[in-house]
């Protein structure tokens, strides 16, 4: 039997991620540093610990809560929680309720953990339901960052490091980014977005408190041209023996010197001389991103389908209202 209880801002600020560093199912949308940077972009956030009879942490959850009139808040928890599945139940909604002091609610869920019907059939049990419309992707791929170059190598799929060793033979500019220009990120957005034809917000400002706000925790490869402007770009966020994919881009004149490959193969080798073990592509939607999800399974890398997005509201009129809001809003680089 546990108990959830809010976490303050100014404890959570010395304890939060040591805490999270101990569950194995953790992602980077948990830390306290994601939560600092949602609170630039609009959001509060909300730091709960299930604690059990003798005051130990056993679980954590990190939501985020904006207030509409009227009462109405929205609540967003991406990643869910860590710990046993059963600690997500209604003395937590009860909690996260009355911590965003809502009257009226709509929460909605991603569960980052692997699928397991039990688990569903649990949720369903408690109300929550499927949404019409998804935000994130209903997978990723882990790729094992093994000790080796000549290990790692051999896990790739013959396509993958031919298309590899394309790159490499070409002696291109791949630099770590430390110091990078978000303005010049803007333009390589833009420019992938206008080659694949996607509707897609690159926001500098949010890229820059993204960085001030996971300082230290970032890493960030580079594939430049003459002009010193990025053609390919990558970064992820790395966390004890894990790295999780945040970001990416190639241009077109990326695309056809295959730098895209060079520049992961550049960042995963970083990652693993920090001792990082797993290194998380993120989201995979082989149906609508068969490319991606080609180029990402590629690695080598094992595929993991999460138990995925929920919603629970205390209107359905509210449902559908958040239904239409997604539908109008245009989706952006850095959710």
């Amino acid at each position: 039997m546990v108990t959830w209880t809010s976490v303050a801002d100014d404890e959570a600020a010395g304890t939060w991620d040591r805490n999270l560093e101990h569950f194995p199912d953790r992602s980077y949308v948990q830390t306290f540093g994601w939560g600092s940077y949602k609170a630039t972009q609009g959001w509060t956030a909300i730091r709960l610990a299930a604690r059990d009879g003798r005051g130990r942490v056993s679980g954590l959850v990190q939501a985020f809560a904006r207030k509409y009139p009227c009462g109405f808040v929205v609540v967003w928890c991406p990643g869910g929680h860590v710990g046993p599945m059963e600690f997500w139940n209604g003395d937590l909604l009860r909690v996260l309720r009355a911590s965003a002091s809502a009257t009226l609610l709509y929460c909605r869920v991603t569960f980052m953990r692997e699928r397991a019907e039990r688990d569903a059939d649990y949720l369903r049990a408690l109300g929550w339901e499927r949404p019409h419309r998804l935000l994130s992707a209903p997978g990723t791929l882990i790729w094992e960052l093994r000790p080796t170059d000549e290990e790692m190598s051999a896990a790739l799929t013959g396509n993958w490091r031919h298309n590899l060793n394309r790159a490499l033979r070409r002696n291109l500019r791949i630099r770590a980014w430390e110091a990078s220009s978000p303005s010049a990120l803007g333009r390589l957005f833009r420019s992938m977005a206008s080659y694949k034809d996607l509707e897609m917000d690159f926001d500098t400002s949010a890229f820059t408190s993204l960085l001030r706000s996971l300082d230290g925790r970032i890493l960030m490869q580079a594939c430049e041209d003459e002009s010193g402007m990025p053609m390919a770009f990558r970064a992820c966020v790395v966390g004890g023996d894990t790295a999780w994919d945040v970001l990416a881009a190639t241009s077109p004149e990326g695309r056809r010197c295959y730098a895209s490959y060079a520049v992961l193969w550049a960042l995963a080798r970083r990652c693993r001389s920090l001792d990082v073990k797993m290194y998380d592509l993120g989201g995979i939607d082989p149906g609508r991103a068969p490319g991606v999800h080609a180029f990402k399974r590629g690695t080598g890398a094992r595929e993991r389908e999460y138990l995925g997005e929920w919603e629970w509201s205390s209107s359905r009129l509210l449902v559908r209202a958040v239904d239409v809001k997604i539908r109008m809003t245009r989706p952006a680089a850095l959710a």
